[in-house]
């Protein structure tokens, strides 16, 4: 699935929950608890306004501020009406699509620890549910920060090698990391794409690509070596991964009809 269709999914189902929330709050009674003025009527706002703020992003996905103002207000509403965990949550979620945004590329602690600080002075808002569900919220707010900085330093980890694992002498330069390749563009012969296909699709190994082909494995590896080093890649499996980051496609053009069109002019 494509970046663009993916973000046009996730605003179609967030419009949906935040109409859902929207009608809810029209019919519930507001929470007699919470410290938000006129709630019976801020609290439907918030939830319309949200839900609308969702529309253009159906038709312009990946404006990644108007995700987080969204985010935002929610994180906030959610928490001061007794729905702390759920804000917590998107809250954490606002960080993340900030962080995959870039918005940290620059002052990184200094706008981390402000995000911080201004987290913690919203959950003050959940005081009046009683100072268990206050302590148990700020606990869940630091086991998520914890969670996630975990997950990115694993990740950072894993895929950092990725980012300079091809060779400036490459001859086939790749795109940016989720785009579309087009394996059959890159001047292969009908062989070479036999072997890679398979190779990458069905994880076949040399001996199982020497059978198939009527070839020997030494013939594979003249084959595989060729493929690896047009990519400026060294190892097979560094292709896997390399691989494992694109929309990779074999579409051969179809030459039969190029003829036909250049035989009609």
């Amino acid at each position: 699935m494509e970046r663009k269709t993916f973000h046009r999914l996730f605003e179609i189902v967030s419009f949906i929950i935040l109409s859902l929330a929207f009608v809810l709050s029209l019919i519930l009674e507001a929470d007699s608890l919470t410290w938000i003025p006129f709630a019976k009527v801020s609290v439907p706002v918030a939830n319309g306004l949200c839900a609308l703020a969702c529309i253009p992003l159906m038709f312009k996905p990946g404006i990644y501020r108007l995700e987080c103002g969204i985010l935002l207000v929610q994180s906030f509403f959610t928490c001061w009406t007794g729905y702390e965990t759920l804000g917590v949550f998107l809250y954490s979620a606002m960080i993340i699509t900030l962080f995959s945004n870039g918005f940290f590329q620059k002052y990184m602690h200094r706008r981390l620890v402000l995000l911080i600080v201004g987290w913690i002075v919203c959950l003050f808002g959940v005081i009046p549910y009683g100072l268990a569900r206050c302590l148990l919220v700020y606990a869940t707010f630091l086991f998520m920060l914890a969670f996630n900085y975990a997950f990115y330093l694993k990740f950072k980890e894993m895929f950092s090698p990725l980012v300079q694992i091809q060779s400036v002498d490459a001859l086939i330069k790749l795109p940016e990391a989720g785009e579309t390749i087009n394996i059959a563009e890159c001047g292969f012969t009908e062989r070479q794409l036999q072997i890679l296909e398979a190779f990458l699709n069905e994880n076949a190994t040399y001996k199982e690509l020497s059978d198939r082909f009527y070839i020997s494995v030494s013939t594979v590896k003249k084959e595989m070596s060729y493929i690896l080093h047009q990519f400026g890649i060294s190892t097979s499996e560094e292709l896997r991964k390399v691989f494992a980051l694109y929309n990779v496609v074999f579409d051969k053009p179809d030459n039969n009809k190029d003829n036909k069109s250049s035989s009609k002019k």
